[in-house]
């Protein structure tokens, strides 16, 4: 059941390894959140999003917002009539509404940061809250250890023996989108009968704890009794609980998958077919646990899994391996880049790959490119490829290489290039400096001009300009002959300058080890970790089509890592606040642990 294949993801490449687990659909690649990580509480009982893409999280010491940067909690909102209690079950009304179950027996509804809370005063009993869910005539159900209660007007009631739902805990309670309620009990389960929306009957006699309905309309419950079909006639167990330890949360993802978490056998995802194949996904992770507690799917198709060790998410999209299985790509990754016609080009230790635009890889081929080490990719603005190795730099130009520039006398470690409006090529050599080339001569830009520094990065900006970045942390600038030097001293932050990027406003941004800068009429604002960068190095900077900003960073101190995305989203993915943000968002893509 642990089929699992480790795949290297071309994005990755000259970062921190990433944990990318891949199945026959979609690669997930999987990020943890412990108390380490500011997380308040260890064991992560529920987990939802609310309409404004908030992720809130239940855990053993309250409730929690998640923006995907900061974890906020209730305290911190200021809700100060919070219970100090657990919070096990959360649940998002039509109006907005989080309902919020306490493991003490109370529920709160939070709407518009007003929170109202509900007690045994009101009718509630003692006892943990096990779930709740609003059915289609906008009626609030909550199972609770001493059976089902319905939310009427300012009070709740516990739904009589005459409904037809026995007597004691209620274990879940689910609405689907048909409307019915699902209820789950000792006795077994009880569904809500369509002419008479408040009267029950038992449908399956087995114990299950959680409930899902898949694409397809089918409804699915998991527990003791094993993965059974609800909506069968009459229902049965498709997976047996022997296959497993007893789940007790359940997931319906929008690939027609389930998603079941286990009391001993960690996530465990069953794929329909012409059969049903389960496979235990591994979630690399400080937080992994074979007890989970939790699991939800977020309307971007992440999953979250909630464990006695903190907070797991799986995402997919944002990263995916290119090429598949087999598809050419066997070496380490070491530089790309986007050509002007739309295609993607990838180097590694061994040649050269190119991905047409909207076409899986295909490999250059060797005798255009030799199998030598790629350093550095440079699309130019004429629809040209400059590619450096370990022996020479050329460019490829109508699918034909072309070797310009010896590697080994002048040059040494080129890493970087860009080209100027004239059409100079600039290069950053890590070891020898700048160096410019205008079509027939390799020459070195002189050191004073930027004090011989090692150079890492390199852009070309729209008014002309050439930017470097350099490893002791300096900037310099070079325009028609002229250069200028930025150093601490002017703001710069941080030291190796990593990367840099222009937006559509003509505004310049560095990133840094410990650093992000901005370049805008004269002078430089800066962030860096003391003041909000969410992460120890800036490893990428890009924007996308609605003016966010995204940077990929990497959090050294705890070894874990994130990375650029270009995928933009509505939800809230990690932002943070800088001192130069307005007009703009800031976003802070991860590359999951």
């Amino acid at each position: 059941m642990r089929a699992l294949l480790m795949l290297g993801c071309l994005l990755t490449a000259g970062l921190p390894a990433a944990a990318a687990e891949h199945s026959s659909t979609q690669p997930y690649v999987w990020r943890s959140w412990t108390r380490l990580d500011d997380l308040p509480g260890s064991q992560v009982w529920t987990i939802t999003q609310d309409q404004s893409g908030y992720i809130w999280i239940g855990t053993n010491e309250g409730l929690v917002r998640f923006d995907g940067v900061r974890f906020v909690s209730g305290r911190q909102l200021g809700l100060e009539r919070l219970p100090n209690a657990s919070v096990r079950t959360l649940s998002v009304g039509r109006d907005g509404s989080v309902w919020i179950g306490f493991g003490t027996g109370s529920i709160g509804r939070l709407k518009n940061s007003r929170l109202q809370t509900f007690t045994t005063d009101d009718g509630l009993p003692p006892g943990v809250v096990a779930g709740i869910a609003e059915d289609a005539r906008g009626t609030i159900w909550s199972a609770t250890a001493n059976g089902l209660y319905r939310f009427q007007g300012p009070r709740w009631e516990r739904v009589s023996l005459q409904s037809g739902v026995p007597a004691g805990a209620a274990y879940a309670v689910y609405a689907d989108r048909g409307g019915r309620l699902w209820v789950g009990t000792r006795a077994g389960v009880f569904r809500s009968a369509n002419e008479a929306p408040h009267r029950f009957e038992r449908v399956a006699t087995g114990e299950l704890q959680s409930f899902a309905e898949d694409d397809a309309g089918q409804v699915w419950g998991v527990g003791t009794a094993g993965l059974t079909l609800l909506s069968a006639n009459p229902p049965h167990a498709i997976v047996s609980a022997t296959a497993y330890a007893s789940g007790q949360h359940l997931v319906a993802d929008r690939q027609g998958r389930l998603w079941i978490g286990t009391r001993g056998d960690g996530l465990v995802r069953v794929s329909r077919g012409n059969g049903v194949a389960l496979d235990q996904v591994a979630r690399p992770g400080v937080s992994s646990n074979d007890v989970v507690l939790a699991v939800f799917e977020d309307r971007e198709g992440n999953i979250w899994v909630g464990t006695p060790r903190g907070l797991d998410r799986g995402s997919r999209g944002l990263i995916d391996s290119q090429p598949g299985p087999g598809g050419g790509i066997t070496a380490p990754v070491q530089a790309v880049a986007a050509a002007s016609d739309g295609s993607v080009w990838v180097g590694t230790t061994d040649g050269l790959h190119r991905f047409a635009k909207s076409v899986r890889g295909a490999a250059v081929d060797s005798s255009i490119v030799p199998g030598l080490r790629v350093e550095a990719l440079h699309g130019d603005a004429n629809g040209r490829m400059w590619v450096a190795t370990a022996r020479e730099i050329g460019r490829v130009d109508n699918d034909r290489f072309s070797a310009l520039i010896p590697v080994g006398s002048l040059l040494n470690r080129p890493v970087a290039m860009a080209t100027a409006r004239d059409g100079t090529l600039w290069i950053c050599d890590l070891e020898r400096g700048l160096f410019t080339w205008d079509g027939h001569a390799l020459a070195a830009v002189p050191a004073e001009q930027y004090g011989n520094r090692a150079a890492f990065s390199i852009l070309a900006d729209g008014a002309g300009r050439i930017w470097t970045g350099h490893l002791d942390g300096t900037i310099s600038v070079h325009e028609a002959g002229r250069s200028r030097l930025y150093t601490s001293a002017d703001g710069v932050v941080g030291s190796v300058v990593t990367g840099f990027y222009e937006d559509e406003a003509g505004t310049m941004w560095a990133g840094s080890r410990n650093g992000l800068m901005r370049f805008r009429n004269g002078r430089i604002d800066a962030v860096d970790r003391n003041r909000g960068l969410p992460g120890h190095t800036v490893t990428g900077i890009t924007g996308d089509d609605h003016g966010n900003l995204w940077i990929g960073v990497s959090e050294g101190s705890h070894g874990s890592a994130h990375t650029t995305s270009i995928a933009s989203s509505p939800v809230r993915y990690p932002r943070f606040r800088t001192p130069f943000t307005t007009g703009r968002t800031v976003c802070a893509a991860t590359r999951f642990r």
